[in-house]
């Protein structure tokens, strides 16, 4: 069994236990395939999709790497890749990462909640992976963003990422479903609780 702290496992190693965890955990988990999604979760998809291809570039800008050292780290390091979504987000992620980054790891949220629980998950500093996280979501539709009421129409989308302890970033994004497309009503919101 690993230690607490996980000091003495590599990164290959870590991803070794983090693909079979995977392996074993989706034998009992549905996960969608493109044809079985909705049109808002397509729509959902592609914007998914488009947000994990914007931070790809940022992770791999040559420029970047001269103002944010961690970039060049984990290059050099070598760190896996961890893309936490939901349904329409992991169809994306199949798509961009088997093209873009095929040493990534793709998972659903309720995959991760579980994967954290685990010993061998531990890695607080950030030394074996780093994680991109994209997710849907209709809960709060009781909160008011901007003074305005949300309706079944309004999507919330969570994006995030963490590079270290340090470098982190979690935004919202309110979207509202028209009956044939997702807009974008306002980017970098905060949601108030009513």
């Amino acid at each position: 069994m690993l230690g607490q702290s996980n000091q003495g496992i590599e990164i290959d190693e870590y991803g070794t236990h983090l693909r079979l965890f995977i392996k074993a955990f989706r034998d009992e988990l549905k996960v969608k395939e493109r044809r079985e999604l909705s049109t808002i979760e397509r729509w959902q998809s592609r914007i998914s999709g488009g947000g994990l291809l914007k931070f790809l570039r940022f992770m791999t800008n040559a420029a970047l790497m001269e103002d944010y050292p961690v970039l060049r780290e984990i290059q050099q390091q070598g760190r896996k890749l961890v893309v936490i979504t939901d349904d329409p987000g992991f169809v994306a992620a199949q798509d961009v990462l088997r093209m873009f980054r095929p040493s990534a790891v793709w998972m659903l949220k309720s995959e991760w909640e579980v994967w954290k629980e685990r010993p061998e998950s531990i890695d607080h500093d950030f030394r074996l992976h780093f994680e991109y996280r994209s997710w849907w979501t209709q809960e709060g539709k009781e909160s008011r963003v901007q003074g305005q009421s949300l309706t079944d129409r309004h999507w919330l989308h969570r994006e995030g990422y963490t590079l270290n302890r340090d470098y982190l970033k979690d935004v919202l994004h309110l979207w509202e479903w028209t009956g044939d497309e997702m807009k974008l009503v306002e980017a970098d919101i905060r949601v108030e609780s009513t």
